[in-house]
Protein backbone atom coordinates (compact mmCIF):
# COMPACT_ATOMS: atom_id res chain seq x y z
CA UNK A 1 0.00 0.00 0.00
CA UNK A 2 1.55 3.21 -0.80
CA UNK A 3 1.37 6.90 1.15
CA UNK A 4 2.26 8.27 -2.36
CA UNK A 5 -1.32 10.73 -2.29
CA UNK A 6 -2.42 13.21 -0.34
CA UNK A 7 -4.30 12.10 2.69
CA UNK A 8 -3.58 8.61 2.50
CA UNK A 9 -4.65 6.37 5.09
CA UNK A 10 -1.82 4.51 6.90
CA UNK A 11 -1.09 1.10 4.82
CA UNK A 12 -2.87 -1.08 7.60
CA UNK A 13 -6.43 1.44 7.45
CA UNK A 14 -6.28 1.03 3.70
CA UNK A 15 -5.75 -2.73 4.21
CA UNK A 16 -9.02 -2.93 6.60
CA UNK A 17 -10.96 -0.47 4.53
CA UNK A 18 -10.49 -1.86 1.46
CA UNK A 19 -10.87 -5.47 2.54
CA UNK A 20 -14.49 -4.17 4.02
CA UNK A 21 -15.04 -1.98 0.77
CA UNK A 22 -14.35 -5.09 -1.60
CA UNK A 23 -17.14 -7.36 0.42
CA UNK A 24 -19.52 -6.38 -2.24
CA UNK A 25 -17.30 -6.87 -5.32
CA UNK A 26 -15.95 -9.47 -7.36
CA UNK A 27 -12.37 -9.15 -5.81
CA UNK A 28 -14.08 -9.67 -2.28
CA UNK A 29 -12.25 -11.84 0.18
CA UNK A 30 -12.83 -15.57 -0.04
CA UNK A 31 -13.45 -17.86 2.84
CA UNK A 32 -10.16 -19.34 2.60
CA UNK A 33 -8.52 -16.30 2.19
CA UNK A 34 -10.92 -14.97 5.32
CA UNK A 35 -9.76 -18.20 7.48
CA UNK A 36 -5.81 -17.74 6.29
CA UNK A 37 -5.80 -13.54 7.44
CA UNK A 38 -8.04 -14.33 10.40
CA UNK A 39 -5.67 -15.00 12.88
CA UNK A 40 -2.83 -12.28 11.32
CA UNK A 41 -5.48 -9.71 12.26
CA UNK A 42 -6.32 -11.05 15.47
CA UNK A 43 -2.86 -10.68 16.64
CA UNK A 44 -2.42 -7.17 15.65
CA UNK A 45 -5.99 -6.67 17.32
CA UNK A 46 -4.90 -8.42 20.84
CA UNK A 47 -1.62 -5.50 21.29
CA UNK A 48 0.75 -8.43 21.28
CA UNK A 49 2.96 -7.07 18.60
CA UNK A 50 4.64 -3.91 19.98
CA UNK A 51 7.14 -3.33 17.59
CA UNK A 52 7.36 -1.82 13.98
CA UNK A 53 9.44 -4.38 12.49
CA UNK A 54 6.59 -7.24 14.05
CA UNK A 55 4.12 -5.25 12.46
CA UNK A 56 5.20 -4.59 9.18
CA UNK A 57 6.02 -8.49 9.15
CA UNK A 58 2.63 -9.50 10.38
CA UNK A 59 1.13 -7.13 7.42
CA UNK A 60 3.22 -7.98 4.69
CA UNK A 61 2.26 -11.76 5.46
CA UNK A 62 -1.33 -10.03 5.30
CA UNK A 63 -1.19 -8.87 2.49
CA UNK A 64 0.19 -11.95 1.12
CA UNK A 65 -2.96 -13.52 1.41
CA UNK A 66 -4.45 -11.37 -1.16
CA UNK A 67 -4.82 -11.56 -4.63
CA UNK A 68 -2.76 -9.00 -6.50
CA UNK A 69 -6.20 -7.98 -8.38
CA UNK A 70 -6.98 -7.59 -4.74
CA UNK A 71 -4.22 -5.38 -3.23
CA UNK A 72 -4.64 -3.60 -7.13
CA UNK A 73 -8.23 -3.00 -5.94
CA UNK A 74 -7.49 -1.30 -2.82
CA UNK A 75 -4.43 0.64 -4.37
CA UNK A 76 -6.93 2.06 -6.57
CA UNK A 77 -9.56 3.37 -4.53
CA UNK A 78 -6.64 5.80 -3.13
CA UNK A 79 -8.21 5.42 0.96
CA UNK A 80 -7.82 8.60 2.86
CA UNK A 81 -9.20 9.85 5.69
CA UNK A 82 -12.06 11.21 4.24
CA UNK A 83 -13.35 7.83 2.68
CA UNK A 84 -12.73 6.79 6.24
CA UNK A 85 -14.92 9.23 8.00
CA UNK A 86 -17.52 8.62 5.30
CA UNK A 87 -17.51 4.62 5.58
CA UNK A 88 -18.15 5.22 9.17
CA UNK A 89 -20.70 7.48 8.90
CA UNK A 90 -22.30 5.19 6.56
CA UNK A 91 -22.00 2.06 8.56
CA UNK A 92 -23.45 4.26 12.12
CA UNK A 93 -20.09 4.19 13.52
CA UNK A 94 -18.54 6.91 15.64
CA UNK A 95 -15.12 7.53 14.75
CA UNK A 96 -12.69 8.11 18.20
CA UNK A 97 -12.10 11.93 18.62
CA UNK A 98 -8.66 12.98 19.82
CA UNK A 99 -9.75 16.61 21.22
CA UNK A 100 -9.50 18.56 24.50
CA UNK A 101 -10.84 17.49 27.75
CA UNK A 102 -14.65 18.12 28.02
CA UNK A 103 -15.30 19.40 23.92
CA UNK A 104 -16.85 15.93 23.62
CA UNK A 105 -20.50 14.90 22.23
CA UNK A 106 -22.59 14.74 19.70
CA UNK A 107 -22.68 16.49 16.15
CA UNK A 108 -19.30 18.11 16.00
CA UNK A 109 -17.62 19.70 13.01
CA UNK A 110 -16.27 17.33 10.83
CA UNK A 111 -12.58 17.12 9.85
CA UNK A 112 -9.49 16.84 12.09
CA UNK A 113 -10.50 18.57 15.10
CA UNK A 114 -9.05 18.42 19.08
CA UNK A 115 -4.75 18.62 19.06
CA UNK A 116 -4.60 18.46 15.01
CA UNK A 117 -7.36 21.60 13.95
CA UNK A 118 -4.38 23.96 14.06
CA UNK A 119 -1.88 21.95 12.39
CA UNK A 120 -0.72 22.18 8.45
CA UNK A 121 -1.40 18.95 6.47
CA UNK A 122 2.60 18.58 6.63
CA UNK A 123 2.37 19.35 10.84
CA UNK A 124 -0.59 16.37 10.63
CA UNK A 125 1.92 13.81 8.92
CA UNK A 126 4.55 14.30 10.99
CA UNK A 127 2.74 14.01 13.96
CA UNK A 128 1.29 10.73 12.43
CA UNK A 129 4.31 9.46 11.96
CA UNK A 130 6.10 10.32 15.45
CA UNK A 131 3.04 8.78 16.71
CA UNK A 132 3.29 5.44 14.74
CA UNK A 133 6.99 5.38 15.77
CA UNK A 134 6.24 5.31 19.58
CA UNK A 135 5.39 2.60 21.81
CA UNK A 136 1.74 2.39 23.54
CA UNK A 137 3.20 3.84 26.74
CA UNK A 138 4.91 6.62 25.31
CA UNK A 139 1.92 7.46 22.67
CA UNK A 140 0.03 7.69 25.96
CA UNK A 141 2.34 9.58 27.40
CA UNK A 142 3.12 12.31 24.76
CA UNK A 143 -0.79 12.25 23.80
CA UNK A 144 -1.55 13.36 28.01
CA UNK A 145 1.33 15.63 27.82
CA UNK A 146 -0.63 17.44 24.27
CA UNK A 147 -3.71 17.50 26.98
CA UNK A 148 -5.60 14.76 25.09
CA UNK A 149 -7.32 12.60 28.03
CA UNK A 150 -7.31 8.84 27.58
CA UNK A 151 -9.88 7.26 28.78
CA UNK A 152 -9.33 4.01 31.39
CA UNK A 153 -8.30 1.18 28.99
CA UNK A 154 -7.35 3.57 25.66
CA UNK A 155 -9.63 4.48 22.90
CA UNK A 156 -12.58 2.37 21.95
CA UNK A 157 -14.42 1.88 19.27
CA UNK A 158 -17.48 0.36 18.00
CA UNK A 159 -15.48 -2.92 17.33
CA UNK A 160 -14.09 -3.29 20.78
CA UNK A 161 -10.28 -2.45 21.63
CA UNK A 162 -7.85 -2.93 19.69
CA UNK A 163 -5.34 -3.11 22.03
CA UNK A 164 -2.30 -1.60 22.80
CA UNK A 165 -0.35 -0.22 19.67
CA UNK A 166 -3.89 -0.62 17.89
CA UNK A 167 -4.17 3.23 17.28
CA UNK A 168 -7.80 5.10 18.02
CA UNK A 169 -8.62 4.95 14.21
CA UNK A 170 -7.50 1.75 13.89
CA UNK A 171 -10.06 -0.09 16.82
CA UNK A 172 -13.16 1.16 15.75
CA UNK A 173 -12.27 -0.59 12.11
CA UNK A 174 -10.92 -3.84 13.28
CA UNK A 175 -13.83 -4.88 15.44
CA UNK A 176 -16.11 -4.82 11.57
CA UNK A 177 -13.17 -6.76 9.50
CA UNK A 178 -12.94 -9.60 12.54
CA UNK A 179 -16.93 -9.93 12.32
CA UNK A 180 -16.64 -10.06 8.51
CA UNK A 181 -13.49 -12.56 8.16
CA UNK A 182 -15.12 -14.62 10.87
CA UNK A 183 -18.43 -14.83 9.06
CA UNK A 184 -16.83 -15.45 5.91
CA UNK A 185 -14.00 -18.07 7.47
CA UNK A 186 -17.14 -20.05 8.90
CA UNK A 187 -18.39 -21.24 5.36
Amino acid sequence: MTRAYEGALPPVNQLILGILLLEETENAVTGAQAASMLTLWQALQSGTIQNQTERAALLRQIEGTLTESQIQAIGGLQLTFTDLNQWAQDNGIEMPRFGQGGQGGQGGQGGQGGILADMSQEERAAFRQEMQNLSPEERRERLQEMGVEIPEGGFQGQGGQGGPGGGGRLSFLMGPLIELLESKAAF
